[in-house]
């Protein structure tokens, strides 16, 4: 793989991942309105949701720029289980959500799953 496919990789993974967390922090500043119009327009004035919603997709160049370059059934599940990953462990740093041991080994397991997956 080339270091320019994995650059745009990292850059797809780390922007959704960020995104998604993002997106988590301006929903626990957002009301419980069921979705109308003020609840559009209460999310369209949350700057944590509008940044997190850009840096979704904002990765989609990149995203597709990836898919162009290497077979699917290789990127598809290193960059979504990645984002699943980082999410993860961004919500334990900065969410202060708890991370069991049992969550930390389907983490190792998705890893090895990774390694499997992409070697050739």
């Amino acid at each position: 793989m080339q270091l320019q496919t994995i650059l745009f990789m990292a850059v797809a993974i780390l922007a959704g991942a960020l995104g998604n967390v993002l997106i988590k922090i301006g929903t626990q500043h957002q009301p419980n309105l069921d979705i109308n119009l003020a609840f559009i327009g209460s999310v369209l004035k949350n700057p944590y949701i509008i940044v997190g919603v850009i840096l979704m997709v904002g990765t989609f160049p990149f995203y597709t720029e990836v898919m162009q370059r290497i077979p699917l059934h290789i990127a598809f599940p290193i960059m979504t289980a990645s984002m699943f990953i980082l999410a993860d462990l961004a919500s334990y740093f900065f969410l202060h959500e708890t991370l069991t041991l049992l969550n930390l080994a389907g983490m190792l397991v998705v890893i090895v799953g990774l390694v499997l997956m992409a070697y050739r």
